[in-house]
């Protein structure tokens, strides 16, 4: 059986904590990079939600990154739970149902205490966004430094990318009942 406790140990010998941070920082470089060049693109949106576990670490590996926090009102996400993935309230809190039981308890908190006063960020609130989407993307844009083009918030005009979209395990499959925000 895996013993996590002992590789982590054994890794810990084996490299410095420099080490170990070039190490997983030139992992991420090398997997992110490729991905990019796979597509023809320059930018690559990662948004795990669960990256609360290790916010502290990604700013060790990336410490120039800019980062967006969109907020949500936590019963919307609730909410999104329930009618993304079918998870009640009861499993949604309950510890032996799975690691989603962290991410309203655990992970709003770590959340708010990680971005706080943290430097390159843009925070804004989802129900803005979804109320004003074209206003919410130029202001991300502009914090990125990338252009803002015409129609961004129009997803649903991209039939390719949301066939792509369909074929992944991940994500919330709701998206595909709208094709641009929308406030339901």
């Amino acid at each position: 059986a895996y013993d996590h406790q002992g590789a982590e140990a054994g890794l810990r010998e084996f490299l410095s904590e420099p080490q170990f941070l070039d190490a997983a920082r030139a992992f991420a470089v090398q997997a992110y990079n490729t991905r990019l060049r796979e597509s023809h693109k320059a930018i690559f949106v990662d948004k795990t939600p669960r990256y609360y576990h290790i916010l502290p670490f990604i700013q060790r590996l990336f410490p120039g990154a800019k980062k967006v926090w969109l907020k949500r009102n936590p019963l919307a996400v609730i909410a999104s739970y329930q009618t993304s993935w079918g998870i009640t309230v009861d499993q949604l809190f309950d510890p032996g149902y799975g690691p989603m039981c962290l991410d309203i308890p655990v992970g709003l908190s770590r959340l708010g205490a990680f971005f706080q006063g943290q430097p390159d960020t843009l925070e804004f609130r989802y129900e803005d966004f979804v109320q004003n989407p074209a206003t919410s993307l130029e202001q991300i844009c502009a914090f990125l430094g990338i252009a803002r083009e015409p129609g961004m918030e129009m997803y649903g005009a991209n039939p390719q990318a949301l066939e792509e979209r369909k074929n992944k395990r991940m994500g919330d499959t709701n998206l595909f009942a709208h094709t641009r925000p929308h406030t339901d």
